[in-house]
């Protein structure tokens, strides 16, 4: 499972990207969304010139492409 979302940079007006963070192969979809909050707020915390947008998705790596 990766953990997928739209950052856009607070410094570079609206540069946006995708950002896929891969998890556990054995974590199930319920639980990478139930841990999903936690690993946003280490990722704001490591990245503070960006900031997410429009929430996160859970998928297999991979299947996701743009969002």
């Amino acid at each position: 499972m990766e953990l997928v979302f739209l950052a856009c940079s607070l410094l570079a007006g609206q540069s946006c990207r995708d950002v896929h963070i891969p998890l556990f192969p054995e974590i199930n979809s319920f639980q990478c969304m139930l841990g999903g909050q936690q690993v946003l707020a280490k990722w704001t915390v490591e990245n503070p010139n960006w900031s997410i947008q429009r929430g996160y998705t859970c998928a297999r790596v991979g299947t996701v492409a743009n969002l």
